[in-house]
């Protein structure tokens, strides 16, 4: 959150928060994969995941 304030101070939108925020843990932890909106499928409905991050050896 340091490194994402020293790029943008404020944010106009969630989803400006949350490319940003993947913009700088690209920079900073290239082996992290990000993703966005990451849909949520059970009982009957779909919530979705605002921002999902997995580094070496983790699984969706």
């Amino acid at each position: 959150m340091t490194e994402l304030s020293r790029h943008r101070p404020v944010f106009h939108s969630e989803a400006d928060l949350q490319h940003g925020f993947a913009r700088v843990l690209w920079e900073l932890a290239p082996d992290v994969h990000s993703r966005l909106e990451v849909p949520q499928r059970g009982s009957g409905k779909t919530e979705y995941l605002d921002l999902q991050c997995l580094g070496t050896g983790a699984s969706p």
